[in-house]
């Protein structure tokens, strides 16, 4: 027995679906955050001011943090040899002899 309330659809081919045609577009795109203007497929067209402001600035970030970890090493140079310096120094102490005075 069928339900004849709701007939089921005619039997039709599968259709294939067609992939959306890219958009060309002669407009240039910007970009919100940098500002740049990008090409219809996403390239930097031109660098704004303030992309080349954040590029500076990742340069001079990696510049400091190479400068920080040179300054970190000669640091922990200097502790040591400081440490050395006191255990010498703490030696010629114990090894002198206590003057007695006139």
């Amino acid at each position: 027995m069928s339900d004849s309330s709701s007939p089921l659809p005619p039997n039709a081919p599968l259709v294939q679906p067609q992939a959306p045609a890219p958009v060309v577009s002669s407009d240039r795109i910007r970009c919100e955050f940098c500002e740049c203007q990008l090409t219809p497929t996403g390239g930097a067209f031109r660098l704004s001011d303030r992309a080349r402001m954040l590029r500076d600035q990742e340069e001079e970030i990696t510049r400091l943090r190479a400068q920080l970890a040179t300054a970190e090493g000669l640091a922990e140079s200097v502790k040591r040899d400081a440490d050395t310096l006191r255990g010498q120094l703490a030696e010629l102490q114990a090894a002198k002899p206590a003057g007695r005075g006139w």
